[in-house]
């Protein structure tokens, strides 16, 4: 129930971000929002198989990284 609420205020916000001149923020944003989606559907279907599970904290950390680089000042 909480993850379904956050998931809302989390859209809610997003669409707030919105400017047509700049669609960055927006763009990031929901990407910020489907990254625990894609990280749990991921790590449910990979099971035993260590590739996708490497393959998946690496991209998780690649984002992380991406992330902190352009946004946190």
């Amino acid at each position: 129930m909480w993850a379904l609420i956050s998931l809302v205020v989390g859209l809610s916000y997003g669409v707030s971000l919105f400017r047509l001149d700049d669609l960055w923020p927006t763009i990031l944003w929901f990407l910020v929002l489907a990254l625990p989606i894609w990280i749990f559907k991921t790590l449910h279907s990979a099971g035993d198989d260590w590739r996708k599970l490497a393959i998946t904290l690496l991209a998780t950390l690649a984002f992380a990284t991406f992330f902190a680089l352009t946004q946190v000042k």
